[in-house]
């Protein structure tokens, strides 16, 4: 079995960067920032994805996958 822990932290972290996303009342710059964090997170999550050895054909699979190996 392949050791997950690092995918299992970067979703972590994404899934916490979306729950900030949606804090009411955030000035727009607290949000580009978050959504500049969330695309960063989205990517290596892609990565760290197709490094486990998965095949992925969507940003969308990319986290559907991760969301079921960890």
């Amino acid at each position: 079995m392949k050791d997950t822990r690092h995918l299992a932290e970067l979703l972590s972290d994404y899934n916490a960067t979306i729950g900030m996303m949606q804090t009411s009342g955030l000035p727009i710059e607290e949000i580009q920032a978050l959504e500049s964090e969330r695309m960063v997170l989205h990517n290596m999550i892609i990565e760290e994805v197709k490094r486990l050895g998965y095949t992925v054909r969507s940003r969308e699979e990319a986290i559907w996958i991760a969301q079921q190996i960890v």
